[in-house]
């Protein structure tokens, strides 16, 4: 955002008509709305570096086995205007290879100013300067009001951490829920007519109010959810009467046929924002400095017990009502294409009045009704003064919801993190990147590409790799059978298999791609149990075998491709011929054959 547009001042908040709303339209920075907690700067800076005006992040997500929790440093922006650092913390006992994010606000509506600009290195798969140097987006929607954060490497178990960034400022000293809970005044409900008063807390204008949360105005937004038919009222320019359900918006975007002029909206909310003040339904009119409005006195004598005289002469089924949710907004953005972002807050009621409002069938009206002129009243069904309004929240650990144990549905469909016990097979394909944690598969795992990661897992049969992917085995991997590794492309992505236990034979051969078989000091990854052979053959990027134990022979055969054997225990033959650089020591063999007999 450049700094033209920013302003730390509060304007004048009185809106006699749109020009003045579209003066004092800006961006504004947000409160984050869930599990406000704070926590110590010195927790803040463990999960982020320090980038323009943040020391540490912002705000912070923890994973666990049952949930996620959003809490909040005290730390501002870090670009010192609408733009927030974010830290992970993984304390469940998966990596976290995504998250899956919403809010009212946009905040993946990137515009430029990422942590990126402010030093952090950044990466290939991020074209937004967003995401540091492991995290890139996708599936943004909603105006960037949901999202999906993925991460390159995927986050550690046991503490684990990662960082990133967002648009608009999640944090502030005073949370927008402070001010908007317990705001408005209940309507009683009993007569012909029902209003509510907004107030935000602790003495704010509605300028402030708006400010923190946000927003650049406040309005109120009413939906019709019950409207039987016969109806006698008609959006202007249509000759279809209005019914519902299915709710509209009242009123409509093109008003209703009685008023004259029609009071069109541009946006879904209740009182008019582009009008002034002589308009009785604009906001403008309805609007002090510190309080906004709402009142309506709906009539409809085509409901039961009236004249029916619009529905020519007909009324509604006995026990028919009106319906109709009410609750307050905010405007986020600059009109005309601003968003409307609903609080939460507010009422549900219904109407039973079937008389006229100045001779006429009305809603969005403000006119009292004609005294006598039919029977019924309002009910207040539900009031609300909690604000369900977020800045952000955590919708998806892994692609699964947060707290949940992702199991694998489909032996085509492994793409994401998974646990449990799968029975049958695998298959993995380019594109996908399955990672199976802690469990069981019954069969095999064949990949054709795509990225694979077994740790801790048992399979009950083959592992094969054939023709691209990469691939991460161990530790403390059990495979029945065999694991053959063969035809990957050249590529600069490394590949290990450390601390797991084959039964069968593996093999690597033919392959373009490097790989580590084992682990090299001081590498916590222990080296691999062979039930049968060990052969490593015909590949042309480096191989490296360290610290396997071999219950058959080595054979580490035409490799073009240098290639490392050191500190193997092979209980039959270790083998080696035709490698075009070979190294190797420490290795205890029964016999050590070709270009192994020194090592």
């Amino acid at each position: 955002m450049s700094s033209a547009t920013r302003h730390t001042t509060l304007p004048s908040f009185t809106l006699p008509g749109r020009a003045t709303l579209l003066l004092k339209t800006r961006a504004r920075p947000a409160i984050l709305m869930v599990a406000a907690l704070m926590i110590s700067p010195g927790l803040a800076n463990a999960q982020c570096p320090a980038f323009g005006a943040d020391s540490g992040c912002g705000t912070i997500i923890t994973i666990t086995n049952t949930g996620a929790t959003v809490t909040q440093t005290g730390q501002g922006p870090y670009d010192g205007f609408d733009d927030t650092l974010l830290g992970v913390v993984n304390n469940s006992n998966l990596p976290i290879t995504s998250l899956g994010l919403a809010s009212s606000l946009g905040i993946f509506a990137f515009d430029g100013d990422g942590i990126d600009v402010y030093g952090a290195p950044g990466n290939g798969l991020d074209n937004t300067g967003y995401g540091g140097p492991n995290a890139y987006f996708t599936n943004i929607g909603g105006g960037g009001t949901t999202g999906t954060v993925r991460f390159i490497t995927p986050i550690a178990t046991g503490g684990g951490t990662a960082y990133f960034s967002l648009e608009n400022a999640l944090n502030a000293a005073t949370a927008c829920s402070t001010i908007i809970n317990n705001s408005i005044t209940k309507p009683p409900g009993g007569g012909t007519q029902i209003s509510s008063v907004f107030t935000p807390n602790m003495g704010y204008t509605l300028a402030q109010a708006a400010d923190i949360c946000g927003f650049t105005e406040w309005d109120w937004q009413q939906t019709i959810t019950s409207l039987p038919a016969p109806s006698p009222f008609f959006a202007a320019g249509s000759t279809s009467p209005l019914t519902a359900p299915p709710p509209f918006n009242d009123p409509p975007p093109q008003g209703y046929a009685y008023q004259n002029p029609p009071n069109a909206v541009e946006l879904p909310v209740y009182w008019n924002l582009f009008t002034g003040a002589s308009d009785p339904l604009s906001l403008a009119a309805n609007e002090t400095n510190t309080t906004v409005s709402f009142s309506d006195a709906p009539a409809d004598p085509c409901l039961p017990g009236g004249s029916g005289g619009p529905c020519g002469g007909h009324t509604a089924p006995a026990g028919s009502k009106l319906g109709f949710t009410t609750h307050l907004v905010g405007i986020q953005g600059a009109l005309p294409g601003a968003n409307v972002v609903d609080t939460g807050i507010g009422f549900t009621w219904t109407d039973t009045f079937n008389g006229t409002s100045g001779g006429i069938a009305v809603i969005n009206s403000v006119k009292p009704v004609d005294p006598g002129s039919g029977t019924g009243g309002i009910t207040v069904t539900s009031v609300n003064e909690i604000t369900t309004y977020q800045a952000v929240t955590v919708t998806s650990v892994n692609g699964a919801p947060p707290g949940s144990t992702p199991t694998l549905g489909s032996g085509n469909a492994c793409n994401g993190v998974f646990s449990g016990t799968f029975k049958g097979n695998v298959t993995v394909s380019a594109g996908q990147n399955c990672m199976f944690m802690n469990g069981t598969i019954t069969g095999n795992v064949q990949a054709n590409g795509g990225n694979v990661t077994l740790s801790g897992t048992l399979v009950g049969g083959d592992v094969q790799f054939n023709n691209g992917g990469t691939f991460s085995i161990g530790p403390f991997t059990t495979i029945d059978g065999n694991l053959q590794v063969q035809n990957l492309p050249s590529g600069s992505a490394a590949n290990q298999i450390c601390n797991a236990t084959v039964l069968g034979n593996l093999q690597f051969q033919n392959n373009g791609t490097s790989v580590l078989i084992g682990a090299a000091p001081p590498s916590s990854c222990a080296g691999n149990v062979v039930g049968g052979n060990l052969e490593v053959q015909n590949n042309t990027a480096a191989t490296s075998l360290f610290g396997n134990f071999v219950t058959g022979n080595l054979q580490d055969h035409n490799n073009t491709g240098a290639t490392q054997v050191f500190s193997n225990t092979v209980q039959q033959s270790l083998q080696c011929q035709n490698n075009s650089a070979i190294t190797g020591g420490a290795n205890k063999a029964r016999q050590k054959q070709g270009q192994c007999a020194a090592f």
